[in-house]
């Protein structure tokens, strides 16, 4: 399957994309929303999930070579990094929240207190079909990060590479936790794989009795 192949080098017109894209631009075509929140305003993205395929990766290493000016050799060490610990397997970075909902400009109500219980109850499943015949494969998660904070900018200011290195430029500031766990702003970070079944069609996941639900087509060309 194409679009799952890590072959021995990056995609070439990827790498060519990707040194014309930003750093918000270059990773948006694989990355979804999966949850919104209402800010006293109106509803924003703060859940998301990335899709970490050849296509993403090779068009991000290009926004990063370009950037950072690197050498043919640190292209190549990345790539043959994700290439090992990647090939045979389908592979996300979710991120996840839960904040506090708030009063409209127009309401005098304080915010509401947060129940983050969803986040922890979280299974993800693929949808994908074997001659003709739909199946699902439950994926294995494994979690990254948790926050809880004050300042809802701890929860929402964590990149989607933040916790996978090779994925990150250079010169990058860990961005460190809020300390003591208070406040009613929560955040969680997971890494969710399975190696690739046959026949993929495309993929979705959800938690608990609230769903979050993407659909990525694995099987493009």
């Amino acid at each position: 399957m194409k679009a799952l192949e890590f072959g021995p080098t990056p995609i070439p017109w990827q790498v060519d994309r990707g040194q014309r894209l930003t750093i918000l631009r270059s990773p948006a075509e694989d990355q979804q929303g999966l949850g919104q929140w209402f800010d006293g305003r109106g509803k924003r993205t703060v859940e998301d999930v990335t899709w970490l395929n050849p296509s993403l990766i090779s068009r991000w290493y290009g926004t990063l070579s370009h950037r950072e000016g690197w050498s043919p050799d640190e292209l190549r060490y990345r790539w043959e990094f994700q290439r090992h610990s990647m090939e045979g397997k389908v592979a996300f970075l979710i991120r996840l929240a839960a904040l506090p909902k708030q009063p409209s400009i127009f309401d005098d109500d304080e915010p509401a207190k947060t129940d983050p219980s969803d986040l922890y109850d979280l299974r993800g499943f693929i949808r994908y079909k074997v001659r003709g015949v739909e199946k699902t494969a439950e994926l294995k998660l494994q979690q990254l990060d948790e926050r809880q904070s004050t300042d809802r900018d701890n929860i929402l200011d964590v990149d989607w590479f933040t916790f996978e290195p090779n994925l990150g430029p250079t010169v990058y500031k860990f961005p460190e936790g809020p300390g003591y766990p208070l406040g009613e702003n929560y955040g969680i970070s997971y890494f969710a794989s399975m190696d690739i079944p046959a026949d993929l069609g495309k993929a979705n996941s959800f938690s608990g009795t609230k769903w979050r639900r993407v659909t990525f087509w694995l099987s493009r060309g």
